[in-house]
């Protein structure tokens, strides 16, 4: 496994070979085993279940109306699990109470992103593969105000992960998202899914700054 063996050729290149193919047979199982492997969003948020069907990480969202929807990823365009597109749930069913998201820690993030290069597997290529465009930031609702039919949100950014918080403001009619829930932001456009109906939205909205939101922070408070 010494340097000279891997350039010569010599016998120690066999050694030296098996030990690289065990390293990337473990990253793509670390991978697979965090749902990293066909989720942008697992890289950062851990899944909250598991697909009935094929086993695969997901994200489970469920309301006090007994719907319930399985997603691949959080965030635009919220593509569907396969497997439980068209499942239709049955109201009289049992409600389970879903398993809470949970962010994970930088140390967790940055084994995956290394396990992702010795693997050669590139998460964010292929969610462009995908859906066609690289993914929204994805951010977390730490507080809202409301003006007339003015929204504003300060917001956590979990992909990337940032220090300070981040803040937005849109039009609409409807309530902005409550406190502790996803949604997607590319700078121009934002996207949540409706508590009610489970349907994601996509609003046009712009970045402000946090001095901004303060003049409105103390107003009416969704």
């Amino acid at each position: 496994m010494c340097g000279w063996c891997y350039k010569t050729g010599s016998n120690g290149y066999s050694t030296r070979r098996n030990v690289v193919d065990f390293d990337k047979s473990y990253a793509k199982r670390t991978l697979k085993e965090h749902g990293a492997d066909r989720s942008w969003t697992a890289c950062f948020v851990v899944p909250n279940a598991s697909c009935p069907v094929c086993s695969a990480k997901v994200y489970y969202y469920q309301n006090e109306h007994g719907s319930r929807v399985f997603f691949d990823e959080l965030g635009w365009p919220w593509p569907k699990h396969a497997c439980t597109n068209n499942a239709r749930p049955h109201t009289r069913d049992r409600v389970n109470i879903p398993e809470p998201f949970i962010d994970r820690k930088r140390g967790a993030i940055a084994e995956l992103m290394e396990a992702a290069q010795t693997a050669e597997f590139d998460p964010n290529a292929a969610f462009r593969s995908k859906y066609g465009h690289s993914p929204f930031d994805l951010l977390k609702v730490l507080e809202t105000a409301r003006r007339g039919f003015e929204n504003f949100i300060k917001a956590q950014s979990i992909s990337p992960p940032l220090d300070e918080p981040v803040f937005l403001a849109f039009t609409s009619s409807k309530t902005i998202p409550p406190v502790g829930e996803y949604f997607s932001f590319s700078g121009t456009e934002a996207s949540f899914v409706t508590p009610e109906t489970l349907v994601s939205q996509k609003f046009k909205a712009i970045a402000i700054t946090a001095e901004e939101f303060a003049t409105v922070g103390g107003r009416e408070q969704s």
